[in-house]
């Protein structure tokens, strides 16, 4: 497991137990602010069906552990989401390649044609409705995306 910072995240590596896959997740500097104690947690939930892994962070952000979450029940606003993200270009494959996107990021903009919500995008992409919408975010605050209510 390792992590590097860009911005306003971290970007860790991690493998999940579950799945076998060898995750890039990214977690936000924000989650360091005001913490009294540690060690801090952070939940990233992927794959399908849906499961996660708990990332322990000590004061240096290194990772001091990791828990493993095989059932996990998606319900909420997240997963009723009506954001329609529309790509503001086309991106190549290329790109993925070059690291201006991620392999899950080029997965979310292929389905991104400014009709299809969040949640049809996580069903036709397989992807966590919660994961989907960050990626968007992410994505338009890299203006890759323009997000429409």
């Amino acid at each position: 497991m390792s992590a590097n910072a860009q911005g306003n995240v971290r970007k860790v590596t991690a493998l999940c137990k579950i799945c076998g896959e060898n995750l890039v997740v990214e977690v936000p500097n924000s989650l360091f602010e005001n913490v009294t104690r540690f060690p801090v947690e952070h939940v990233h939930v992927h794959g399908n069906p849906p499961h996660g892994i708990t990332l322990f962070f000590d004061k240096q952000f290194n990772i001091r552990g990791t828990e493993f979450i095989k059932n996990i029940s998606l319900q909420g606003p997240e997963t009723g989401s009506r954001v329609i993200p529309k790509k503001t270009g086309t991106i190549p494959p290329m790109a993925v390649g070059l690291g201006m996107v991620s392999k899950k990021e080029f997965r979310v903009l292929k389905f991104c044609d400014g009709k299809a919500s969040v949640a049809e995008i996580s069903k036709n992409a397989g992807i966590p409705p919660n994961e989907v919408e960050e990626t968007c975010r992410q994505l338009a605050s890299r203006k890759f995306l323009k997000l429409e209510d």
